[in-house]
């Protein structure tokens, strides 16, 4: 179950990715070398992040989170 925590409503131009680092949003043209970061673009910063949860861009372009499990999954 995952809940909207912002409401950015970022349209996903063709040709970028968008993606979550620490407390900021990122995007870079797709295709670019996933390690390198110094070709990404900041989209927005200082996002409020707790650390029981996972944060992610949904289809709608905002951010939302799911609350982590207190234990790893078992195999």
């Amino acid at each position: 179950m995952s809940e909207k925590v912002l409401k950015l409503g970022l349209s996903r131009e063709d040709g970028w990715s968008y993606f979550l680092r620490g407390d900021n949003v990122y995007r870079r043209k797709s295709g670019v070398d996933l390690i390198s970061y110094a070709k990404s673009e900041l989209v927005i910063s200082g996002l409020e992040i707790e650390d029981n949860y996972w944060y992610f861009i949904d289809k709608e372009g905002d951010i939302s989170r799911s609350r982590r499990p207190k234990s790893p999954p078992q195999e």
